[in-house]
This record gives structure tokens, C-alpha cells and sequence, in this order.
């Protein structure tokens, strides 16, 4: 008795059939697993700014974007520490927050983390990470060596608002600009009385989760923190008083560490210029999602902010009180 097998025309035909399947059902699979990271990244950023009104719950004002030690410390004239340390134990990372603080005595080294000083930070913060601190769309570097010490990277930046605010915008290096009109201050916390524009009207942390590109069409990280992760912030301990004054006016360092201050749109792969590389002070607000990038507002909810936002309204929007409220688009 014969048996009938499969021709190979047949198989071919399945092989086919299945191929055609599997491309089909591909995009949407890829879909499905971005849809899950991007909610992940909601997620952290929530959580990020339920803890930045449990930390003004606390202190009467937010976190400063970072704070320099002055010339009578002995880290005075050295890179001071981030509000995202100091934001640690209202993320349920209080250990994390004091074995930096023992490392740092009480934050009084300098953070650039490649100084023979800062050897006791460099050494307490190896490898440690924050899982808050990422975005899992991310392909960036997640860690990244300091001599010889793995320091975790952040994908998410404090806003300091937009370079269109006219009484607070300062010269910083290389023709970027420093707002000192948005939610997160050099040296100075802001509190929900100080945002006149409204909480629900004003963002302040956004992404900084994707690729940039040059106008040679390189890519690179544009990330705001390039030397010493998301630990250091300015030297400056000083202010700037009048209308444009430069905050490297006495001879400091008017560069810009996890801070940036709005001066193109959202998801603006190309830069503009030199002051949009990192460490200048307009690094873009960009992520790896398609279409937009995650923003947290001020009154601690978080929403997706599509690229295709004009750019004043997003100026607008980073802004705490230029009496231009808007509303989120």
C-alpha cells in the first residue's frame, strides 16, 4: 500500500504561507512590546513625580536642579550634586541616597567623578543603579566608565525652562542659554505658589531616552550628563543678577550638567548647533518612542508630548511663569 507524502511543491507553498504570516504579524508584535515599554517608562515617571511632591510635601519647595558647594567647603568651586540624588529617598531609595551621602560627607566632594576626590563616591556608586532612573525603550548606554567604574547613565533631565523668558534667560558656554524661569533653579528650590502659570500648565522633567543626529547625519548620545552620570551638577554656587548676564561671569564653569533649558522642539533629532551637544545647555528633550516623548508636568501626572507640538507652545509650557499659560496639546 503506498503512502502519499507531502510534494515539494507543497512544502514550498506552506513555507510560503507561514513566511507571509510571520510578516504580517511582526509589526504588531514589535507594536505590542513598545506599547509595554513606553508604559513602563510612564510608569517610572510617575513615580518619579509622585516623589517630587512627597519631597515639596516635605521641604515646602522642589528639589534645586543641583547645588555647588561655596568656596568655604571643601568641595568649593567643585561640581556640586544632583536634585536626583536628593530626590532618592522619595523613590524608595533611601539606602542608595545614605551610602552616598557617607561616601560624599554629606555631600561636601566635588561630583565630577574622574577627580582623585571623588575616589569614595566613584567606589560607593560602581555598578549601583536606580531602575527609575531608565527608559526600557531606551538604546543608549546604560552604564558607562568613570576609572574603571561602571556609572549608571539616566535617560530623563530636569527642565530649567525656555530660552525665550526674558528676564531669566543667561548666557552659558558656547551660545547655549541657561532659563532660570522653570521649575528647576540652580542653588533654589521652586514651590507650587511660585508656578503662577499653573502646575497642570508647566512640565518639568523630560526625556532624554533616543539617538540624536548631527547635520553630517551622525549619530551620538545627547544626553546631559556625559561625564558622571546623573550624580553631578554645576559648579556655579553664585547667581547671575540683571538680564542676561552670563553665569560663567566670575570666572566659573557656566556648562550644564543634567539640566537643560528648551530651545528646540520635541524629538529634534538634527541639532541645532554646538549649544545643544552635551555638556551645553540645550540638549534635547527626545525619546525612543516614535512620535513623541514622555513628559512630567508639574502637578505630578505625566503625559506624551507629540513631537508634532509647535515649538513656542513647548517654550510655553517649560516656563513657570511667563503669564502665557497653555494648555497641554
Amino acid at each position: 500500500m503506498r503512502t502519499r507524502g507531502f510534494t515539494l511543491v507543497e512544502l514550498l507553498v506552506v513555507i510560503a504561507i507561514i513566511g507571509v504570516l510571520i510578516a504580517l504579524l511582526l509589526p504588531a508584535v514589535q507594536q505590542a512590546r513598545e506599547a509595554a515599554r513606553r508604559m513602563s517608562c510612564s510608569n517610572n515617571l510617575k513615580q518619579i513625580g509622585l516623589g517630587l511632591h512627597n519631597y515639596h510635601d516635605t521641604f515646602g519647595e522642589m528639589p534645586p536642579c543641583s547645588v555647588a558647594p561655596e568656596d568655604g567647603d571643601p568641595a568649593g568651586g567643585k561640581h556640586g550634586t544632583t536634585g536626583w540624588v536628593f530626590l532618592l529617598p522619595f523613590i524608595e531609595q533611601s539606602s542608595f541616597h545614605d551610602r552616598i551621602s557617607q561616601a560624599s560627607n554629606n555631600f561636601n566632594l566635588n561630583f565630577w567623578l574622574g577627580s582623585g576626590a571623588a575616589a569614595p563616591i566613584r567606589n560607593a556608586v560602581d555598578e549601583l543603579s536606580v531602575e527609575s532612573y531608565w527608559c526600557p525603550s531606551s538604546p543608549l548606554a546604560r552604564f558607562k566608565t568613570q576609572n574603571s567604574r561602571q556609572i549608571q547613565q539616566i535617560d530623563y533631565v530636569f527642565v530649567a525652562g525656555a530660552n525665550n523668558h526674558s528676564r531669566r534667560d543667561r548666557k552659558a558656554e558656547s551660545n547655549s542659554h541657561f532659563s532660570d524661569g522653570g521649575v528647576f533653579r540652580q542653588q533654589l528650590g521652586v514651590s507650587f505658589r511660585d508656578i503662577t502659570d499653573g502646575t497642570s500648565n508647566t512640565f518639568c522633567i523630560g526625556e532624554q531616552s533616543g539617538h540624536t543626529r548631527s547635520g553630517n547625519n551622525n549619530t551620538f548620545d545627547a544626553r546631559a550628563h556625559p561625564n558622571s552620570g546623573w550624580y553631578m551638577g554645576s559648579k556655579n554656587y553664585t547667581r547671575p543678577t540683571g538680564a542676561d548676564d552670563s553665569w560663567g561671569a566670575g570666572g566659573e564653569d557656566d556648562r550644564c550638567y543634567n539640566v537643560t533649558t528648551i530651545r528646540q522642539g520635541i524629538n529634534t533629532k538634527v541639532i541645532g548647533g554646538n549649544w545643544a551637544k552635551a555638556p551645553r545647555c540645550n540638549t534635547p528633550v527626545q525619546s525612543a518612542h516614535p512620535g513623541g516623548s514622555l513628559v512630567i508636568v508639574s502637578d505630578a501626572s505625566v503625559r506624551f508630548m507629540p513631537e508634532t507640538t509647535t515649538l513656542s507652545i513647548v517654550k510655553s509650557l517649560a516656563n513657570r511663569d511667563d503669564g502665557n499659560p497653555v494648555q497641554f496639546p
